[in-house]
């Protein structure tokens, strides 16, 4: 329950702090007053958007500070998912500066908007008069009867498995819309890898292209320098191995006389030995040097076609434009694979749809059960607001796709008369006999519904005399098992309250000031009679005032 607000610099509010009560507690104040304003404020802690035009002192800051009573059972999952200490009196501020910079707090704990309405879904429902139109609101009416079953795990499931329903579905769009386009890029990375395929990259790579290119394109110079080496070295009229061959046998000859010679003779010797390796080598080589046009000519073609490559990919190296084949290869086996992809994925969600159907049927029959119930007491209590004639219906049917809420489609009907047809509610009902219908949907959701406070912002709009006190008498019941505000005009409804709470203006140093309180016995007396005698107490509104008083 809300046991405390403190408002700060809002509107025509300068400070003000309200401390309320469990059971049923009414507010009353003249048209203008700042009602309205009160209400306003404690949206803000609720989640609601900031104004900076709400600021009523532009140097300071607005805060908006409530003080919860809450039960650990209906949060504690929440403070759990979002690392917030759980205190059993929760509270929630938000601030807003001057330049309409918004900060919202839970315990002290920064929290995002988010995070502050998820906690104050769980804490207050705020009804307006204006809400009447969520009487044809499908996710409204859908709440209406769902807050009757007591099944909650099978919500859970299907909601669980919904998400994973409609997570399927966008991946299966995505992967679609990629195939697309991965279909018409196939024709252009297949003409790539022909491309490729025109050249043995891999052999160009491991045979060294380059330079078998260059030993053929020099070959005529290679072989005819290799031939006249070997000439120089072997030439029998003059070549340096006929040379050393003179040389030795001339040392020979006088190696007896210095045995200094035979040392050098020993050396040319090993020389010549050398040499001779050398001219059988250069002879080998020059051997097997070819002169072939044809395979040069191959080569060239090769080549040409590697560079006109490196240029088209903007690549430098051979050993790039194979990484470059493979990356369009892979390519090419990723378009085979979305179609796999999408294969799986349609099974899957075949899969989930006949789960989700099934248990769609589920809560559909477990609908059905509860809604006879809800449509009697309703009538029930539309007979106690003077509607005798009145009831609802619930016309449920198969809808055409399953959604987050099943696979029904829910229309709630009406009728305000004896004899009248069912039809939907903003076709026959005035403003007074949907602000009762509401009140009745209200009582009857909130019987099952673990909610600790609810707000009744001029529902009683419309109506008027025993009507009004019916109303009333609807809300007190409810205050007996929750917190139940009502802002209300009549005095009817302000009578039943347990705590009774006034907003009025107040004039001081050339300024408005709106200001809240509570109200003690007498104060009631006086200010209900003010609400009979439109402001002017006479005794006959006082005794009146009394009267309805005594009532409760």
């Amino acid at each position: 329950m809300l046991k405390e607000l403190n408002i700060k610099n809002y509107a025509l509010i300068d400070h003000l702090k309200i401390n309320f009560e469990d059971g049923f507690s009414v507010i009353t104040g003249e048209t203008g007053s700042g009602k309205s304003i009160i209400l306003g404020a404690l949206s803000l802690i609720l989640g609601e958007r900031a104004d900076l035009k709400s600021i009523r002192n532009a140097d300071e800051k607005c805060v908006i500070e409530g003080i919860f009573s809450i039960d650990e059972r209906d949060v504690e999952p929440l403070f759990s998912e979002n690392d917030l200490d759980f205190e059993k009196e929760t509270i929630i501020r938000r601030e807003i500066n001057s330049q309409g910079k918004s900060r919202a707090f839970i315990n002290d704990t920064p929290v995002s908007l988010q995070i502050l309405k998820s906690l104050s879904e769980k804490l207050i429902d705020i009804h307006s008069q204006h809400e009447t139109m969520l009487l044809n609101d499908k996710k409204f009416v859908f709440g209406i009867i769902d807050s009757q079953i007591q099944n909650k795990k099978l919500f859970d499931e299907y909601h669980s498995k919904f998400k994973i329903y409609k997570t399927t579905l966008e991946k299966l769009k995505t992967l679609i819309e990629k195939e697309v386009q991965a279909q018409n890029d196939k024709d252009f990375y297949t003409f790539l890898l022909q491309e490729f395929e025109e050249i043995n990259i891999d052999a160009a790579i491991e045979n060294d292209i380059a330079s078998e290119y260059n030993l053929l394109s020099n070959a005529e110079q290679i072989k005819s320098v290799l031939n006249s080496s070997v000439n120089f070295l072997s030439n029998n009229q003059g070549g340096i191995i006929s040379d050393l061959i003179s040389a030795i046998s001339n040392l020979e000859s006088i190696q007896n006389i210095d045995p200094s010679i035979l040392e050098i003779k020993n050396r040319l010797k090993s020389t010549l030995i050398e040499i001779e390796d050398i001219e059988r080598d250069l002879s080998v080589m020059e051997s097997r040097v070819e002169i072939d046009d044809k395979r040069l000519m191959l080569i060239e073609e090769d080549i040409s076609l590697l560079n006109r490559l490196l240029k088209k990919h903007q690549l430098t190296s051979f050993e790039e434009l194979l990484e470059k084949k493979k990356s369009i290869s892979v390519q090419l086996e990723n378009i085979g694979c979305i179609s796999e992809q999408i294969t799986t994925l349609e099974k899957n969600k075949q899969t989930l749809l006949k789960e989700l159907q099934n248990l769609a049927k589920e809560i559909s029959n477990e609908r059905k059960k509860v809604i006879p119930t809800l449509e009697n007491e309703a009538i029930e209590l539309l007979s106690s607001m003077k509607m005798k004639n009145a009831a609802i219906q619930f016309k449920i049917s198969p809808s055409e796709e399953i959604h987050s809420l099943g696979n029904d489609e829910i229309l709630l009907l009406a009728k305000t008369n004896l004899g009248g047809n069912f039809e939907l509610l903003k076709k026959i009902a005035s403003g007074g006999e949907s602000s009762r219908i509401m009140l009745a949907i209200k009582s009857l959701q909130t019987q099952s519904k673990s909610l600790p406070t609810i707000i009744f912002d001029e529902i009683d709009t419309g109506v008027s005399g025993e009507v009004a006190t019916n109303m009333g008498a609807i809300m007190q019941k409810l205050g007996q098992k929750m917190q139940v505000l009502s802002i209300t005009h009549l005095p009817q409804i302000a009578s039943k309250g347990t705590h009774h709470f006034k907003v009025y203006k107040e004039e001081a140093n050339a300024t408005t000031l709106t200001k809240i309180r509570n109200l003690d016995a007498q104060e009631r007396v006086e200010e209900i009679a003010s609400m009979l005698s439109s402001n002017k107490i006479t005794d006959a509104a006082i005794k009146n005032a009394n009267e309805l008083l005594a009532e409760k």
